[in-house]
């Protein structure tokens, strides 16, 4: 059981996940991974379409 411990802590979003997801909807995946590689994303990918 502690394999699956181990899976656990790798099964946090990365910002990697975030661009790949990005690239096939871009607002979907604002709302589930942007959680964290939010600030990545939006200074590297979309730098104004964040703005409110």
């Amino acid at each position: 059981m502690k394999r699956i411990n181990e899976n656990d802590s790798e099964s946090e979003p990365s910002c990697g996940i975030c661009v790949v997801v990005l690239n096939y909807n871009f607002r979907i995946s604002f709302l589930f991974y942007l959680d964290k590689c939010k600030e990545n994303i939006i200074r590297q990918e979309h730098p104004l379409s964040i703005l409110p």
